[in-house]
Formats: C-alpha cells, structure tokens, sequence
C-alpha cells in the first residue's frame, strides 16, 4: 500500500512538472509578442491631446488627481 503512494505522488509530482514546463513555454511565447508592443498608445494619445485643444472634450482636474491618489495609494 505504502508502495502504491509513492508511485502516485512520483506520478502527481512529474505531472506537476510537465504542466509548469508547459506553462512556462506558453507564458514565453505570450511574452515575446508583447513585448514589440509600445507601452503607451501614442497614436490614442495624440488623438485626445487634439479634442482636447479643440474643445469637444473637457478634463475633470479634481476627477483626474482623485484617480490618480485611488490608483497610486488606494485612498482619495
């Protein structure tokens, strides 16, 4: 019996290892095209910088520091 649970935890500990293996490679792979992506969207940026200098949207300023201080510290 004691045998039988070794050979189970040996199976459950190489199964273990080959889904962690496969994990790892798919986390690469999703890494890699991620990667050639720019952090910022400046082409969206852009996009808002000229409807705000146009007047068709407006800036909250008290909105924009109170999310910034909820994003930044967890607390307005």
């Amino acid at each position: 019996m004691l045998h039988n649970n070794q050979q189970q935890k040996k199976k459950t500990v190489a199964s273990d290892n080959t889904s962690t293996s496969i994990d790892s490679q798919l986390l690469a792979q999703a890494k890699q095209p991620l990667s050639a992506l720019p952090d910022v969207d400046m082409a969206k940026v852009e996009q808002i910088k000229a409807a705000l200098n146009r007047g068709e949207i407006s800036l909250d300023v008290d909105a924009l520091s109170s999310a910034i201080l909820q994003f930044h510290t967890g607390h307005e």
